[in-house]
């Protein structure tokens, strides 16, 4: 059971401003202008979400419901002030706590970064896919897309990070299991993922006419796209490396994060020469996306083949996505960009993935602390 929980208070026409408890949680909130939506009915759809007053919101806490959701209807600040008394005495340091008030979005505790600045305003459909990458919380799996504010958070790669060190665990205690005692972070064969991401920024290309595009096609998930700086953007991502089509092959095999391929004003006589190359070189363990005219195409790792995306995507939507599914670390100042989960295979993959190491690390425990006691002890007879 994820230790990690939340609390999403939707408190009505709070202003978010008068009152002790109000002044206390924010000292170290984060305030985000936010349009209102029906935040109620997103929340509700959480696996595993309670409804819970003010005073039985402890209750859940100790219990380790991971989403907690107490609705002060058309509250007031004195309404969220005697709330918010009842929930700081409540949660501990891994509790994010949001509170939906008016036209403002305020979020305090796990994860959240102390005086961090949000340059975009937030809107509802933001807070839930916030809430569930920060606080472990299973997203709903209809959900289309979200915007995580990694403005407000002290890391936008906590989670990938998470995954790192436990994958490094892992790989520690085998050692210790086989009588290796090296660090593996000591190691020239610490962990690096095996997932990896192509971008190809294929400018006026339509994505339509050739042989490798139409088998490209076949398994690809085609999005309406807002073009834009992609390629700076892409530039900013840690172990990124531009790759001519002679290097792509190479990039792959040494296990580059994300290769950019830039074909400049190209169409689709020079894409459909391109993916030859890059379907040649990719595994079945990489993302390729390619942005072209109005068109972003997904193919590969993580994408659910011939599904449909009821929304259009921007430019700053592709880098976060392709982190999300390849794990790619963002830029260290990455502020927004919706992750599009519609286009998914499964929204909480990069979640259960935490989960099933977790589990691990807790089997390879068991098996160490077995095998390490007497022989005596390791039957229950007499």
């Amino acid at each position: 059971m994820a230790e990690k929980k939340a609390i999403l208070v939707l408190a009505g026409n709070a202003a978010i401003r008068d009152g002790s408890n109000i002044a206390k949680f924010m000292k170290k909130a984060v305030l985000i202008p936010c349009a209102p939506g029906d935040l109620l009915a997103q929340a509700e759809k959480v696996e595993g979400v309670a409804k819970a007053t003010p005073g039985l919101v402890a209750a859940e806490v100790e219990k380790g419901t991971p989403l907690s959701l107490i609705d002060l209807a058309d509250g007031d600040d004195a309404a969220l002030d005697a709330a918010l008394g009842f929930i700081l005495d409540a949660v501990d340091r891994r509790t994010l706590i949001a509170v939906a008030g008016g036209q403002v979005l305020a979020l305090y505790g796990q994860g959240v970064g102390k005086g961090a600045e949000v340059k975009d305003a937030a809107s509802f459909a933001d807070v839930i896919p916030t809430i569930a990458y920060v606080a472990d919380v299973s997203l709903p799996a209809s959900t289309q897309e979200g915007r995580v504010l990694y403005g407000a958070l002290k890391d936008p790669n906590a989670r990938l990070k998470e995954i790192i060190r436990l994958q490094e665990s892992i790989q520690a205690m085998q050692a210790a299991i086989e009588g290796d005692s090296r660090n593996p972070k000591d190691s020239k064969e610490s962990f690096k993922a095996d997932k990896k991401a192509i971008l190809v920024s294929a400018g006026n290309a339509a994505i339509r006419d050739g042989s490798n595009i139409a088998k490209f096609m076949k398994k690809a998930v085609l999005v309406p796209y807002a073009s834009g700086e992609l390629l700076a953007q892409a530039e900013k991502v840690e172990g990124a490396a531009k790759a001519g089509l002679e290097l792509v092959a190479a990039e792959v095999e040494k296990g580059t994060p994300l290769a950019l391929v830039d074909l400049a004003d190209g169409d689709d006589a020079a894409l459909d020469a391109a993916l030859g190359i890059i379907l040649d070189a990719a595994d079945r363990r990489t993302l390729i996306a390619v942005a072209g005219g109005q068109t972003l195409a997904l193919y590969g790792l993580g994408v659910a083949r011939a599904t449909e995306f009821n929304g259009a995507a921007s430019a700053v939507d592709v880098i976060p996505t392709i982190a999300y599914v390849a794990d790619v670390l963002l830029p260290a100042n990455t502020q927004g960009g919706r992750v599009l989960y519609g286009v998914l295979k499964d929204p909480n993959a990069r979640l259960k993935e935490i989960i099933r190491l977790q589990e691990s690390i807790q089997a390879m425990q068991a098996a160490i602390e077995r095998d390490s006691r007497a022989p005596w002890d390791k039957h229950d007879c007499a």
